[in-house]
This record gives structure tokens, sequence and C-alpha cells, in this order.
């Protein structure tokens, strides 16, 4: 049975004009990475471009808005730390699972929204250098991170923004699928994303399994 492709499917045909990019330093309490950002995914069958805002809190909640070319919203992603939710807002139905399985069919591969803010800030918990947590990292002459790797999943940091080690072009790796992952905007500890109980498409939208989630990205598409 052939794999789907991962769900980051938006293309974009246009490009920005260039700017040098600012200088960022990450404070002492990274609580939450938000900004906008591109990506490239190949996983063994597919390859996926496009743009997507993203808001990642270390208390395991976040979003992701993928765009389609012309900025409108094509779908998101909501977090929670013990579920996340998959919605189509044009089909009006969402689909719900873990947050790893989640991010899996966003990227191709496992990243919880906690790791994501230790990526992208370019804080790593002290273990993280001795071997003692789930991840162990690499630092340069500098002291900033240039690559990591949890088992098979391994990331390496291409290129930093000017100031303190934030990493702004990273490769991110397993034996199913390859992500490159450009910032183009980053902020740290801004305001959270909604509660559960406001999010008005659990009871307005319709479940649906993954398959049926799959069919209608790929009619999309088409």
């Amino acid at each position: 049975m052939k794999k789907a492709a991962p769900a980051f499917l938006v293309s974009l045909a246009f490009a920005a004009c260039a700017a040098p990019p600012p200088r960022l330093v990450p404070p002492v309490e990274v609580r939450s990475v938000e900004g906008y950002g591109s990506a490239s995914v190949e996983s063994l069958d597919a390859v996926a471009r496009g743009r997507f805002a993203f808001r990642f809190g270390a208390d395991g909640n976040g979003r992701v808005e993928a765009f389609d070319p012309l900025g409108r919203t094509v779908y998101f992603i909501d977090f929670e730390p013990a579920r996340a939710w998959f919605v189509l807002p044009a089909k009006k139905v969402y689909w719900e699972n873990e947050p790893g399985e989640m991010m899996s069919r966003f990227l191709g591969f496992v990243l919880r929204p906690e790791e994501v803010v230790r990526l992208l800030s370019g804080r790593w918990d002290p273990a993280a250098d001795n071997g003692r947590g789930p991840w162990i990292v690499q630092r340069d002459g500098q002291g900033r991170v240039v690559a990591g790797e949890r088992v098979t999943l391994r990331f390496e940091v291409r290129e930093f923004f000017p100031g303190g080690g934030v990493p702004r072009t990273v490769i991110v790796f397993d034996l199913r699928a390859a992500a490159r992952i450009k910032v183009l905007e980053l902020r740290f500890n801004a305001a959270g994303p909604a509660s559960v109980s406001e999010r008005a498409y659990l009871k307005a939208y319709n479940q649906v399994t993954w398959t049926e989630m799959a069919r209608f990205l790929n009619r999309d598409e088409n």
C-alpha cells in the first residue's frame, strides 16, 4: 500500500523580496516560539513545499497554519499536551489524534511542540549535552547547538540568525522523511492560543478519519 505523503502540500509560486535577517537573542526562559516559515518535505514517495505560520509552547500547546499561494488558510493544526486536531475549514471537518502522530502527518516524523520550541530557539536542556536526555546535541566553538539526534531522528542547523545562536535554516530527517525548514519571522514568549473550550469546530465541524481527510486534501490539490 502506498504511504500517504505528508499533509504539508501547499506550494507557493511567488517569492518575497529578500531582506537581511534580524538579530535574535532568545530570553533566558523560552516559553514559546511564534512566527512564519517555509518548508520543503521529502518522503519516500512524495515532495511537498509551502509556507506556514506557527506557534509552539514549552507547555505542549501550539498551532500550525498552512497557506495557499494567495495567503488563504488551507488547514491548521491545534496542539495540546495530550491531543491534537487537524482542521480543514473549507470542508468543515477535523481529524483528532495524539500530538506526535499529528506532527508526523505534517512533516513526516514525530516532533512534539515542546521539542520544536527547543529546536527553533536553540535553547536545550543541559541533559542534552551529555546524553542523559532523549536528545543528544552537538555544539560549535561558539557554544551554539549545530546538530542533535534522538534515536533515528536527527537535525542539523545550516544557518543562524545574527545574535544568540537562534537557528534560521534547519534540516530534520530520519529513515522515512527529510524536511528543510527556514524560519522567516520569529518571536519569543508571545500570548498563547485559544483553549480547547473555545475551538468551535469541535462542535460545528464533522470528525473524520485520516483516510477521509487525505482524500479531501488530494481533491483540493487536483
